[in-house]
Formats: C-alpha cells, sequence, structure tokens
C-alpha cells in the first residue's frame, strides 16, 4: 500500500456536511378587532365636557416649567428607539389621581 492511496477505499473520504434545520420563526402580524362597534371621527377636547376637573388639571400643567423633565429624556430626534411619553401627560395623570 503507498502513501496517495486511501486506507478504506469504499469509505466516503469526507463526511457529509450536517444538515441543521432550524423551524421557521412564527410571523408577526396585527389582527384586526372584529368586537370594534364604531370608527368616529373625535378630538379629546371633545370627549371631555366643559368644567370638568381634568379640564383644570391640564390647564395648570399647561402652565408650568417641564424643562427639567424634558432634560433627563433619553430618546431623541434621530436615534433610535421609541418616542417617550409626553412628562406633560404623566404629571397630569398624576394630578388627577391624587386630586
Amino acid at each position: 500500500m503507498n502513501e496517495t492511496e486511501p486506507l478504506f477505499p469504499d469509505l466516503p473520504q469526507d463526511p457529509p456536511p450536517a444538515v441543521v434545520r432550524t423551524p421557521p420563526a412564527r410571523a408577526r402580524v396585527l389582527l384586526p378587532n372584529r368586537l370594534q362597534m364604531e370608527l368616529r371621527a373625535s378630538t379629546l377636547e371633545s370627549l371631555l365636557g366643559e368644567g370638568r376637573r381634568a379640564r383644570w388639571v391640564w390647564g395648570y400643567v399647561e402652565r408650568q416649567d417641564l424643562r427639567g423633565l424634558y432634560a433627563v429624556i433619553k430618546s431623541r430626534e434621530g436615534g433610535a428607539g421609541r418616542a417617550a411619553s409626553a412628562p406633560e401627560i404623566l404629571f397630569a395623570l398624576w394630578l388627577y389621581a391624587d386630586s
């Protein structure tokens, strides 16, 4: 037997490559809300009657200096990620819940 001759000529020299099959990921889709009763055009202003406590709270919040709260928001225009909730909304919800 010489060195160029394989030791076992009947067997394949290189093992076949292993085939790894991964199951496909589930599709991420938005489904319709089939229980939705109606769509109507309205504004937040039209949904809240005059003289309600929520209007008073929002009026107070609009007059506050919230620059300090905006300064600590890490989500910035042109960057990745979702937008942060406006400090006005969170402050108004806190005041409304506490009143």
